[in-house]
């Protein structure tokens, strides 16, 4: 006998909402952190847009992140032989964090998948992670002390 009430949708499977919790909390530290460092409102975009793909069931949008995390991992040689930049313990951390948020953000895509969510694509992800990786092997910060311009 049918039944007038329309079928519930799955529901998000739990480390999927911890993921987009986690990708909201990103935006919301890099919204703030930009008052002293611009450049972390493309990390806020990059994390909100992660968040909401989530909460709209894309599998791509968790596993996204996970890739975006990781390519930043592979400029820790970078980091690391740069004496003047940053300290070496802030390095270690970052990429302490970056691989945690790739391993949350990987196995909440999995979660999605599994939950049947749909794929969405891989291509806008690998872009992302390109734009914002590739050219920190190029580029690199340097302190020039005003006594020296003079």
């Amino acid at each position: 006998m049918p039944s007038d009430t329309p079928p519930t949708p799955a529901k998000r499977p739990k480390l999927a909402i911890a993921a987009a919790i986690v990708a909201f909390l990103i935006t919301i530290g890099s919204i703030l952190s930009a008052f002293q460092y611009p450049l972390s409102l493309a990390l806020a975009v990059v994390s909100g847009i992660a968040g909401i793909s989530i909460l709209r069931r894309r599998v791509w949008g968790a596993y996204g992140f996970a890739l975006f995390s990781l390519a930043q991992l592979a400029t820790a040689p970078v980091l690391l032989s740069d004496t003047s930049a940053v300290p070496h313990v802030q390095v270690i951390a970052l990429l302490i964090v970056n691989l945690a948020f790739a391993v949350l953000f990987f196995f909440a895509g999995r979660s999605l998948a599994a939950a049947g969510a749909q794929r969405g694509s891989a291509f806008p992800w690998i872009v992302l992670a390109c734009l914002f990786t590739v050219p920190l092997f190029f580029f690199r910060a340097f302190v020039i002390d005003r006594k020296s311009v003079v």
